[in-house]
């Protein structure tokens, strides 16, 4: 960081801003939908395992 700051606190700030925009970004479109899933549905989903698996997991 001390050569980002020799350029200045202006710089320095819109460079941070620049990585928080594009963090975002990343989440926006990359994050997974999961809105009214259940847990054991995610988990069932993330292991790669079929839809009527899942009932499977929530029973154990």
């Amino acid at each position: 960081m001390p050569v980002l700051t020799s350029t200045g606190f202006h710089t320095l700030a819109w460079i941070l801003t620049g990585f928080l925009v594009a963090s975002a970004l990343v989440g926006l479109v990359w994050a997974p939908q999961n809105e009214g899933k259940s847990l054991e549905e995610i988990e069932a989903e993330r292991a790669g395992l079929p839809a009527t698996m899942s009932a499977r997991i929530a029973a154990l």
